[in-house]
């Protein structure tokens, strides 16, 4: 776990002041202009709050002034359950178990099948990635998102087995942001829908808009050759598949928001 951060003077903190908790990235904590009262910290429910002004100031004394190393285990296990609980995607941030029936009906087509249960994993949820790439854009920076859309998750999900696909998927879109080709291009991943994911991508200077369209390919190469369990309306069964990506049609899966000041160099 992360330890005293130090004293922070400045009565407008940089968001750089707060660091990780537990390996949930927390960039946009503190916002460049409101400053520790706009925390991402608003819900009323979490567990070091009686009320939202409450939480904020505790969550800034544990985190800005130092004082997150004086904390029991609990009490950091409760900061990062409260973390995970407003930015990241809540479906994904939990384990689960395949039930019985289900496995059974995956053995009774792949008796091969190796039953498996599901860890959790963190992904940035919709309202997080967009503050921070409205942050990025008004810092100036070129910002992207890369879009993709799962193929028939709706089936995965009557055959019981969606969970694992997209717990997959994030695990692929990670690695693939952490390959050596891409890691300049500092991908974040989030989940934007039931079905939908991104990629974000922010620089300083002029996107390179090729290799931000190879991860793309890559992230689609590596999904398009994992099998998954769908459910067939026309038979009224469950089958064995490869997973896709939804073909984006007429719709452009890359989205660039690129200042013309910014990058020249």
């Amino acid at each position: 776990m992360p330890e005293a951060v130090g004293v922070i003077k400045d009565s407008q903190p940089k968001p750089d002041a707060v660091r990780p908790v537990t390996g949930v990235d927390l960039r946009l904590e503190v916002d460049r202009k409101a400053g520790l009262d706009r925390l991402l910290f608003k819900s009323l429910d979490h567990p070091l709050a009686g009320s939202e002004g409450i939480a904020r100031a505790k969550l800034t004394r544990f985190l800005i002034e130092g004082e997150y190393g004086k904390l029991t285990d609990e009490q950091k296990r409760q900061i990062s359950s409260a973390y995970k609980k407003i930015l990241c995607d809540p479906g994904l941030a939990s384990t689960f178990e395949l039930k019985p029936d289900i496995v059974a009906n995956i053995k009774a087509i792949d008796p091969k099948y190796v039953e498996r249960k599901g860890e959790e994993v963190l992904v940035y949820n919709r309202k997080t990635i967009l503050k921070i790439a409205a942050s990025e854009i008004l810092g100036g920076k070129n910002v992207a998102f890369v879009n993709f859309d799962l193929k028939d998750l709706r089936m995965a999900d009557k055959a019981g087995y969606a969970d694992v696909i997209l717990r997959d998927f994030v695990k692929t879109m990670k690695m693939v942001a952490g390959e050596p080709e891409f890691m300049d291009l500092d991908l974040t991943a989030a989940r934007v829908g039931g079905d939908e994911f991104c990629f974000f991508c922010t620089s300083g200077k002029k996107l390179d808009r090729k290799k931000i369209e190879q991860a793309y390919a890559r992230v689609n190469e590596i999904i398009s050759a994992k099998v998954g369990y769908y459910f067939n309306e026309g038979t009224g069964k469950v089958e064995r598949r490869k997973n896709a990506i939804k073909s984006p049609g007429e719709e452009n899966p890359f989205v660039f928001a690129e200042d013309k000041k910014c990058g020249k160099s």
